[in-house]
């Protein structure tokens, strides 16, 4: 399988990602998923689905260290 922990995720919705994993807040994550997914960017809506795949496995330790993975590459705005 490919690296299933690239994100392509931009600022601020890294920092709030990362934020919302760091409480736990699963509910909250999907609907900051659901609002990032409603674009035609296609690497940003393949992000929400590893991040979904990841809540669906309560994997947040798995996701905080994509989220800090995509935040350390992410281009500043």
């Amino acid at each position: 399988a490919a690296q299933p922990q690239s994100l392509a995720f931009r600022q601020p919705a890294i920092g709030q990602l990362l934020q919302l994993t760091r409480m736990g807040h699963a509910a909250g994550l999907r609907r900051a998923l659901d609002r990032l997914a409603a674009t035609d960017d296609a690497s940003v809506v393949a992000s929400c689905n590893v991040v979904r795949s990841l809540l669906d496995r309560f994997e947040l330790g798995v996701l905080e260290n994509a989220l800090m993975e995509n935040e350390r590459v992410a281009s500043p705005d």
